[in-house]
């Protein structure tokens, strides 16, 4: 009895070509990596330093996130409007801008009535 040896030939195969790998040289790396830190901090920065101009104001986080929904955020920091009567505006959504400086006037537990509107029109016509 004969025995086939144990070996494996295959000769369809045609040897692998192994292909050069580009590498990148590390400074290089380490460049793109300082650009992608940069971007990122050019991005989230003035995020934070708006949220903490709102803040000490006197806005809550909700209420910041309801002015930058609404794109109120310069208009406010420009003029520096805060009252708890403009927050409670902001926070329910109820905010006609237009009246943003009567919100600021209004001291206390006041609320407006359609008078109070329509005599503020009346004043900015006169």
């Amino acid at each position: 009895m004969s025995k086939k040896p144990n070996v494996k030939t295959n000769y369809n195969r045609t040897p692998k070509r192994h292909r050069k790998r580009r590498k990148l040289k590390k400074g290089i790396k380490i460049l793109l990596l300082l650009l992608v830190i940069l971007i990122a901090a050019l991005i989230t920065v003035p995020k934070i330093r708006t949220n903490s101009k709102l803040r000490s104001l006197g806005y809550t986080k909700d209420q910041i996130a309801q002015i930058k929904k609404m794109n109120l955020t310069k208009t406010i920091l420009d003029n520096e409007y805060y009252s708890e009567h403009l927050a409670k505006e902001i926070e329910q959504g109820t905010i006609r801008t237009e009246y943003i400086p009567l919100y600021t006037a209004i001291t206390g537990e006041k609320t407006l009535t359609e008078k109070d509107y329509l005599l503020y029109n009346r004043l900015l016509d006169v």
